[in-house]
């Protein structure tokens, strides 16, 4: 596989578990539950590691150091339960969120190459609008 599919199947499931992510909100809010939750403690670790370990084949400095960032995003996305996080003060979860949560953004730099490589348009006009869609179907739907 070439390195931009990879990229972009990385950054594909940053897509998918912010997506996941929103739909456990929502259900959560009106009182349902998911195992999402569970489950993705384990694929963000798997993938975490996975995109750490690719990083140090990455040739191009900002692409390597993306990916690297995304890996460790989700490695400690995936220690939020064992770490008891909800326990924590206000300012410290904050902080840990803001680290944990930044998969979301570094997914989008990692899908860039190939979007632009497949539609030749500025990844920003595609990749943008597919996150705030998502964000909008989620949540924008009230039923």
């Amino acid at each position: 596989m070439d390195e931009k599919t990879v990229l972009l199947l990385l950054g594909l499931y940053g897509y998918v578990a912010f997506a996941l992510i929103l739909h456990t909100a929502k259900k959560t809010l009106l009182g349902e539950q998911s195992r999402w939750p569970q489950i993705r403690r384990y694929s963000d670790a798997v993938v975490g590691l996975i995109s750490v370990i690719y990083s140090l084949q990455i040739p191009q400095k900002d692409l390597r150091l993306a990916t690297a960032l995304y890996g460790i995003s989700l490695l400690v996305n995936s220690l939020r339960g064992p770490l008891g996080v909800g326990k924590w003060n206000t300012g410290a979860r904050k902080a840990f969120n803001y680290v944990a949560n930044s998969y979301i953004i570094l997914a989008l730099f990692l899908m860039a190459p190939a979007v632009k490589k497949l539609t030749g348009l500025e990844p920003v006009l595609v990749l943008i609008p597919l996150f705030l869609g998502t964000y909008y179907l989620v949540w924008g739907w009230r039923r």
